[in-house]
């Protein structure tokens, strides 16, 4: 693919130091050092020729804990994917933008050769200040015996234990299974973490190990996996949620969905996440203890901010006391449809954005499946019964060939799969008493929409957590900014976990760690 060069006109009138334009080698460009005058929200309009467009927000606040974004999960040629090491690495610096990378191919496809190379250019690449990495790789043994988990070590001086070397060479002594022995092989180390994964073979929490394991991945390349994150908070588990791409085509940090949707290549239909990680530096110490303390939040890829804090304590932090007052901000890359808290996996509230009008907003999301043949089918067709749907709009769909088709002024034909993301349509509808008729996947419901208000009506659809919400709310006057305060009003006895879960118009998704209430 041939890469953008061109000058792009930069314009935001707060800024102070802003260059006017900025000229982009292989599709990236600098724009030295800019100053802001005060706390808030700024965004840059960019411009080139015909084509338009808005940065990510630039947030300005006395945080001394910035946010640094991540993408800890990636593999090259050298396991099952494409490109080297050494563009791996570097497409994360330089093309990707982001601030901390890891490597983790699978590890019974790692050469000896392999993990020495591994080692060096995690070493080679790491630049405190400039850019993060962290050696390590994906134990890959099966689901019974533990599951995937990312490893992660602070230093590269590492021995690689495998779950199995059965691709390189046979059985080792180094080998760890199940991996209950690999958590024997890392006790009382703070220089190693591992991260539950959701991908070939999934995390298996009944092996949790609190001294090692601190973070589930939400989301990755695979899908989206919101399933995993509840079930280790049901189990009272206390965990941090974090995303990555898991992306196999040297793109770590800017992957998309694969084009070509074919038996062994479906199960990367989604974009890589992204972690946004509150550290006081871009060092390697600072973002490990910012990782170990769960002071993160998971995101599909969007750059957006996402804060939740209760007094000094922030996203990730254990609270000795019973739930108290917290808040919330989020100010997105997108128009936000929602923005809810979550307790223990239930939502207790709902900040109201859109306005209840004429407007019928249809959601679906979930998966079918925990294992590789996750993704669901909810192609079909949307009707209107004693009435018209004068307008339609979609949103949240990532997959080329899927969207909704309008068959008549009152049926829309839907061609639609999820793999745990969420997507949908906002309906316009008129007629005396319409009745909305949806027939999609597994669901087969009429609402009338007199009986529709504020607040979803669900309706589950099996699988693994399927299911469609049906709702009045309308897809115009949508912020993309929102800070508020909630407290719980009456919360059960015991333990709680509360976080934030963000859905913009544009599909993306956001996920902070929780706060737990001890």
């Amino acid at each position: 693919m041939e890469e953008f060069r061109g000058e792009v006109k930069v314009e935001c009138p707060e800024a102070e130091g802003l260059p006017a334009s900025s000229v982009l080698e292989g599709g990236v460009g600098t724009l030295g050092k800019v100053r802001f005058p005060r706390e808030g929200t700024y965004r840059l309009r960019l411009s080139c020729g015909r084509l338009e467009g808005m940065s990510n927000p630039v947030h300005i606040s006395w945080d001394p804990k910035p946010i640094f974004w991540a993408d800890l999960h990636g593999q090259t040629q050298d396991t099952i994917g494409t490109g080297t090491l050494k563009e791996y690495f570097s497409f994360a610096r330089d093309k990707a933008l982001v601030d901390v990378v890891s490597w983790q191919g699978n590890d019974f496809q790692i050469t000896e050769d392999t993990w020495k190379e591994v080692r060096r250019l995690t070493a080679e690449f790491h630049e405190p200040g400039r850019f993060v990495t962290f050696l390590g790789y994906e134990w890959s043994g099966l689901t019974p015996a533990g599951g995937d988990h990312n490893v992660l070590f602070l230093g590269e001086d590492q021995v690689l234990h495998r779950s199995s070397s059965w691709q390189v060479g046979g059985a080792k002594e180094t080998d760890r299974y199940p991996i209950s022995r690999l958590w024997e092989e890392f006790r009382g180390r703070r220089d190693v973490m591992a991260v539950a994964h959701v991908g070939g073979r999934y995390a298996n929490l009944d092996f949790w190990d609190p001294e090692i394991c601190r973070l589930v991945e939400v989301h990755s390349a695979h899908g989206t996996f919101e399933w995993l994150a509840e079930d280790a908070i049901r189990r009272g588990l206390v965990v941090g949620f974090v995303a990555g791409s898991d992306d196999h085509t040297g793109r770590p940090g800017l992957s998309s969905p694969l084009r070509r949707l074919t038996r062994g290549s479906h199960i990367f239909d989604a974009y890589g996440g992204l972690t946004g990680i509150y550290a006081e530096e871009l060092s390697r110490n600072a973002i490990w203890e910012a990782l170990r303390s769960r002071h993160c939040y998971a995101t599909t890829g969007a750059r957006m901010v996402l804060d939740l804090r209760c007094g000094e304590h922030i996203m990730g932090d254990v609270v000795e006391g019973p739930p108290a007052g917290m808040e919330v901000g989020v100010v997105g890359t997108a128009p936000l449809l929602d923005v809810e808290v979550l307790r223990d996996g239930d939502v207790v509230y709902r900040h109201p954005l859109g306005s209840s009008t004429d407007w019928v907003r249809a959601d679906w999301s979930g998966v079918r499946a925990k294992s590789r043949e996750k993704r669901a089918d909810w192609s079909g067709e949307v009707e209107v019964l004693g009435g018209r749907i004068e307008d339609f709009r979609t949103f949240g769909f990532k997959r080329e060939g899927e969207g909704i088709f309008r068959e008549s002024d009152r049926r829309l034909r839907v061609v639609s799969t999820t793999s745990g993301d969420t997507v949908g349509t906002f309906l316009r509808v008129s007629g005396e008493r319409p009745v909305v008729k949806f027939r999609c996947g597994n669901v087969d419901v009429e609402v009338p929409v007199r009986e529709l208000g504020r607040e979803p009506s669900e309706f589950p659809a099996g699988g693994v957590n399927l299911k469609l919400r049906l709702r009045l709310s309308s897809p115009e006057g949508r912020p993309e900014e929102v800070w508020f305060t909630f407290c719980d009003p009456d919360p059960p006895p015991g333990p709680h976990a509360y976080w934030v879960k963000v859905l913009q118009a544009d599909g993306h998704m956001a996920w902070s760690s929780p706060i737990f209430f001890r």
